[in-house]
C-alpha cells in the first residue's frame, strides 16, 4: 500500500512539472541557436561538431575561438537543458524514494524498472556535470580580455 502511494505520488509530481516546463517551453519564441551560435563565432559545420560534441564530453579547447564558442555553446545547453535544478531535484527524490522502498519493502521493489531509473539518472546527472565541466574548463582557461 505504501509503495503505491509513493509511486503515485511520483509520478503526479513528475507529471505536474513535465506539463510545467512543456507550457513554459511553448511560450517561448523559437530562437535558432545552433544556427545563431555558428555565425556568431564563425564557426564551419565541422567545427561546430567538434565543439559541440566536445562540450557533451567536457573537452578543454586550444584554439581561443573555439574555447569561446565551447563557452558559450555549454552555457546555452545548461540554460535550456531539460536536466536542469528541477530534474536533479527529482531525480534525487526519486533515488530516495526507491532507497526507502527498498529498505522498508524489499519484496514489492520492482528491480527492473528501478535499475532502469537509476541508469536513467546516472546518465542525465554525469551528462550534464560534463558539460558543466566543459563550461568550467574552457572559461577559466581563456585568456583576460
Amino acid at each position: 500500500m505504501v509503495t503505491a502511494i509513493v509511486i503515485l505520488v511520483v509520478f503526479v509530481v513528475g507529471v505536474l512539472v513535465l506539463f510545467v516546463l512543456l507550457a513554459r517551453r511553448q511560450g517561448r519564441p523559437r530562437d535558432d541557436l545552433w544556427g545563431d551560435w555558428m555565425r556568431r563565432h564563425r564557426l564551419s559545420a565541422g567545427e561546430a561538431g567538434d565543439v559541440s560534441d566536445g562540450v557533451s564530453r567536457g573537452r578543454q579547447f586550444t584554439d581561443p575561438r573555439l574555447r569561446a564558442a565551447a563557452v558559450d555553446w555549454a552555457g546555452a545547453m545548461l540554460r535550456t537543458d531539460l536536466s536542469g535544478r528541477a530534474t536533479v531535484v527529482l531525480l534525487g527524490l526519486y533515488l530516495g524514494l526507491a532507497a526507502l522502498a527498498i529498505i522498508r519493502l524489499p519484496e514489492d521493489v520492482n528491480w527492473v524498472v528501478l535499475a532502469i531509473w537509476t541508469a536513467f539518472s546516472v546518465v542525465i546527472l554525469r551528462r550534464r556535470r560534463r558539460v558543466e565541466r566543459s563550461f568550467e574548463i574552457n572559461r577559466d582557461a581563456a585568456p583576460p580580455a
